[in-house]
C-alpha cells in the first residue's frame, strides 16, 4: 500500500513537470506574444533543412536563422531565395520544397485556417505576424515587412531559449503590439564614454531582437560638426558618415533613428569656449535674447537633419534652471520666465518645422513647471513627459498634456545615471508604471532612457532595463517582473536556468546596503572605513 502511494505521488509530480513543460507560460519569449497555443508534436532541428524566403528579405533573415543554428551547435539550414512577393518564410525539409519555388511567384505556405483567424487588422502598424511550428515545418506570414522580421526574431528566440533535445515544441503564435506605436530606447552619447559606431550598431540589432522600433541618442556636442568643429571631441564624436551608415543599417531592421539636439540648457560643453560665451545666458543655458543663438542652432540642425529621414526631431530644452539670471534678466522680469521660455520654443519650432519639415519634440519638464506655457507652445509639438523615480502613478505628469491637447510620449529610465550599476528595482517600477499609464491615456509610445551622468557607466548593464521596457511597451505594462526575470537570461544568452534573472534581483538589493550607498558611484571615491568622500564627481576631480 505504501509503495502504491509513493508511485502515485511520483506520477503526479512527473505529470506536474510535464504540464509545466507543455504550458504556454513556460515559453521564453520577450516580448511575450498576445496569443500562444501549444500543439502536439515536435519539430526536429538536427536534420537537413531548407529556409525558404523571398529574395528581397533573404539577406536579412537568412543569416539570422543560420547564426542561431550555429550557436546551438546545429547544422544551419540551406537558404532558398524564392521568387515570391508575399511576406512569408518557411523552414522545411528539402523534399517538401516545390520545384516551382525556384521559378515563379507562388504561395508556398499551405495555410489551413481562415485568413481572419491568422491576421490582426493592418491598423496594428504592420507589425503583426503569425508563426506556426508543426512536426514537418515552421511557417511565418505577415501583412508587412516589420511583421515578417518580428516573426523571424520570435523563431530565433524559440531556437535560443526553448529548444528541448534539439527540437521545438509545436506551437501556434499570433502576435501584434499593444496600444503604443513607438517602442523606443535611448543611448546617451554626450556623457563620456561615448558609444562607438560598432556599439551603436550592436544596439540596433539588440533593439530589433526585442521588437523595439525607434532608437534615439542624446546629443549636446558629441557630433563632428563641420561648421563648429571645436565643440565635438576628436576621439568621441559621432561623424556624419557614421550617422548616415547607422540609419541605413537600422532601416531594414525596422528601427527608426530619432534625431536629438540639446537646444537651450545643458550647453556647458559648448559655452565653455571663449568664442561661444556671447551666446551664454549662464554657463549652462543659451541666451534667448540674441539672434546669434538661433543662427548657431540652425547651423547644428543643418548638419544633422539631412541625414535623418525620420520625420520627427527632439530639441530637448529641458532643465533650464537659471533662465533670467544672465542677459535675459530684464526680459524675464518683464514677461515672466514661462513666457520667455515659450518664446524660445516658438523660435526653435519655426526652424524645425518650416525650414526642415520635421515635427518637433521636446522634454516637458519646464512646461509642467510653468503651466501657462501650455497655451503658448504650438499644439503640434510632441511632448516628452519624463520622470525617473519609482512611483505608483505618473498621471500627474501625463494628464496636463492630455487636457491641453498635446500628443505625448512617456519617458522612463533604466536608472543607470551616477551609479555603479543601474538601480534595477527602481527602474522596474518606473518603466512598468509609466508605460502602463501612458498606454491608458493614449500616449504615442515610450522612450526608455539611459543617462551616463558621471562618465563611469557601461552600456551592457542597461540592457536588462531596455529589454524590460520592450516587454512593457509591447504589452502595455501588463507583464509580471518575476516572470520576465525568469525568461530574460534564456532569451539573451540561451542559459538553461534563470541564474541571470535571479542575479539581477540580487543586485537590486544594492539599494538596501549602506556600504554601497544605494549603488551610487561616489563609492569609487570613498574610503569605506574612514567614510571620507575623496571625489564625489568628475567635475570635482577636475577642480570645476
Amino acid at each position: 500500500m505504501r509503495y502504491r502511494i509513493v508511485v502515485c505521488l511520483l506520477g503526479l509530480l512527473c505529470l506536474g513537470f510535464s504540464s509545466y513543460a507543455q504550458s504556454t507560460d513556460a515559453l521564453n519569449l520577450i516580448p511575450y506574444p498576445k496569443d500562444v497555443t501549444l500543439e502536439t508534436g515536435e519539430f526536429a532541428l538536427a536534420r537537413p533543412l531548407v529556409l525558404a524566403a523571398p529574395e528581397k528579405w533573404m539577406d536579412l533573415v537568412g543569416p539570422m536563422v543560420r547564426e542561431e543554428f550555429s550557436r546551438a551547435g546545429l547544422t544551419p539550414p540551406r537558404l532558398l531565395a524564392v521568387k515570391s512577393k508575399r511576406l512569408e518564410f518557411a523552414l522545411l525539409l528539402p523534399e517538401a520544397v516545390p520545384e516551382k519555388a525556384k521559378q515563379s511567384d507562388f504561395e508556398f505556405l499551405p495555410w489551413k485556417a481562415k485568413r481572419d483567424e491568422l491576421f490582426p487588422p493592418k491598423s496594428d502598424g504592420g507589425e503583426a505576424f503569425n508563426l506556426f511550428v508543426r512536426p514537418d515545418r515552421v511557417d511565418v506570414k505577415a501583412n508587412e515587412a516589420a511583421g515578417l522580421l518580428y516573426g523571424v526574431q520570435t523563431l530565433v528566440q524559440l531556437l535560443r531559449a526553448n529548444r528541448i533535445d534539439n527540437s521545438l515544441l509545436c506551437v501556434k503564435i499570433a502576435d501584434r503590439p499593444g496600444k503604443l506605436a513607438w517602442r523606443a530606447y535611448q543611448d546617451d552619447l554626450t556623457r563620456i564614454p561615448s558609444s562607438t559606431f560598432e556599439t551603436l550598431r550592436r544596439g540596433i540589432d539588440l533593439g530589433a531582437y526585442f521588437k523595439l522600433n525607434v532608437f534615439t541618442y542624446y546629443m549636446e556636442s558629441q557630433f563632428a560638426f563641420k561648421k563648429h568643429p571645436i565643440i565635438g571631441p576628436v576621439d568621441g564624436s559621432l561623424t556624419p558618415g557614421e550617422l548616415e551608415a547607422l540609419v541605413a543599417y537600422a532601416i531594414p531592421r525596422h528601427v527608426n533613428i530619432l534625431g536629438n539636439q540639446q537646444s537651450f540648457g545643458h550647453m556647458e560643453r559648448v559655452l565653455c569656449y571663449d568664442e561661444y560665451k556671447p551666446l551664454a545666458e549662464t554657463s549652462w543655458i543659451l541666451n534667448p535674447t540674441v539672434e546669434a543663438t538661433y543662427d548657431f542652432l540652425n547651423d547644428l540642425y543643418s548638419e544633422e537633419m539631412p541625414l535623418l529621414p525620420f520625420p520627427y526631431f527632439n530639441v530637448c530644452c529641458d532643465e533650464t534652471q537659471g533662465l533670467g539670471t544672465g542677459p535675459a534678466k530684464a526680459l524675464v522680469a518683464e514677461k515672466g520666465e514661462g513666457t520667455v521660455y515659450a518664446q524660445h520654443i516658438a523660435r526653435v519650432h519655426a526652424l524645425i518645422t518650416k525650414r526642415y519639415g520635421k515635427r518637433m519634440m521636446m522634454w516637458g519638464d519646464i512646461v509642467l513647471q510653468h503651466p501657462e506655457t501650455l497655451t503658448m507652445i504650438p499644439k503640434d509639438t510632441l511632448m516628452l513627459t519624463w520622470g525617473y523615480e519609482p512611483a505608483d502613478s505618473y498621471e500627474g505628469q501625463i494628464l496636463p498634456f492630455v487636457k491641453a491637447g498635446y500628443d505625448f510620449v512617456v519617458c522612463p529610465s533604466v536608472r543607470n545615471y551616477g551609479r555603479i550599476l543601474p538601480d534595477f528595482r527602481g527602474a522596474t517600477v518606473n518603466i512598468q508604471n509609466f508605460t502602463r499609464d501612458g498606454a491608458k491615456h493614449g500616449a504615442w509610445g515610450v522612450i526608455n532612457t539611459a543617462w551616463d551622468d558621471g562618465g563611469r557607466t557601461l552600456n551592457a548593464p542597461n540592457w536588462h532595463g531596455i529589454a524590460w521596457g520592450a516587454e512593457c511597451a509591447w504589452n502595455d505594462g501588463a507583464t509580471s517582473a518575476d516572470v520576465f526575470n525568469r525568461r530574460i537570461g534564456k532569451v539573451l544568452f540561451g542559459e538553461r536556468e534563470d541564474h541571470f534573472g535571479r542575479g539581477i534581483e540580487a543586485l537590486a538589493g544594492l539599494q538596501d546596503i549602506p556600504m554601497t550607498a544605494g549603488g551610487s558611484d561616489s563609492r569609487f571615491w570613498q574610503d569605506p572605513l574612514a567614510g571620507e568622500v575623496r571625489f564625489a564627481s568628475v567635475d570635482q576631480m577636475r577642480g570645476e
